[in-house]
């Protein structure tokens, strides 16, 4: 009964993105209108929900390993990537796009399904992961895309991406609350809860519209995924016997660790 109900739980995200993808094939939406949706989670939705989640939560040392293991996939990543790719001949630019996709862990994809089945406490501790994640990916990800092409990019716009980023404001706020016990008022408490709320939804609908399949560079791409997913899992399966890991952490890794190819790699 607990893999059925569990299974019942991930139903409206999966329908959510069916129903996205249904409304860009049926020229509804475009896919411009997905990518309004993920800048409107990240920016004013996701903020609210990573406060709501890390304001309650249990901080433990369990806790810690998720930033962790976020260093070790990035890191294991890179060098399963570039190991992999000595075999493939890629032009540079093309090797960046093939590095980033080994390096990047979708955060973004696995949020509705964590939110979804895991609640607030499985959103924290997938935000403590993606702290680092996100770090990373606006500094050493971005470099290699940058060094890719020298024309583009400046040192200053990737630190601002990550001191300006709304769910680390929401994350140090969310902590500070859990470490003094200082709670919002009833009123903004409501308004917090009322923009974390459609988080999930946004996302999931977002997703369904940037949703494309294609057919070219299935070989290259093949091999991305693979070594992106082989990296990850060998990282957590090895955190979770090292550190003996269950509950909320495991089922969070375990996920974290199939999720696909981040969209970070197009941006």
């Amino acid at each position: 009964m607990g893999a059925v109900t569990a299974v019942l739980q991930l139903v409206p995200v999966f329908a959510g993105v069916a129903a996205g993808h249904l409304l860009v094939r049926t020229g509804v939406a475009t896919r411009d209108h997905g990518r309004f949706l993920f800048v409107f989670a990240f920016y004013v939705c996701v903020p609210a929900l990573v406060f709501d989640a890390f304001a309650v939560v249990e901080l433990t040392w369990q806790v810690a390993t998720l930033p962790l293991a976020a260093l070790l996939a990035v890191a294991g990543g890179y060098l399963a990537g570039w190991l992999v790719s000595r075999a493939i001949p890629l032009p540079p630019p093309r090797l960046a796009v093939f590095l980033m996709a080994c390096m990047i862990v979708n955060t973004g994809f696995t949020l509705p399904f964590i939110q979804a089945s895991l609640g607030p406490e499985g959103v924290a501790r997938l935000m403590a992961f993606d702290a680092v994640n996100s770090a990373l990916v606006f500094t050493w990800v971005y470099a290699i895309a940058v060094r890719s092409n020298p024309d583009q990019g400046r040192g200053s716009v990737v630190w601002r991406k990550v001191v300006t980023s709304p769910p680390l404001y929401g994350l140090v706020a969310g902590l500070v609350a859990n470490a003094t016990g200082l709670r919002p008022s009833e009123t903004l408490q409501r308004i917090i809860e009322a923009f974390g709320a459609p988080t999930s939804f946004l996302v999931t609908i977002g997703i369904g519209m940037l949703l494309v399949v294609e057919r070219s560079e299935m070989r290259v791409s093949a091999c991305a995924i693979a070594t992106r997913l082989g990296t990850s899992l060998l990282i957590g399966l090895a955190l979770i016997a090292a550190f003996d890991l269950g509950g909320l952490e495991r089922a969070v890794l375990l996920t974290l660790c199939v999720a696909p190819v981040g969209f970070n790699t197009v941006t």
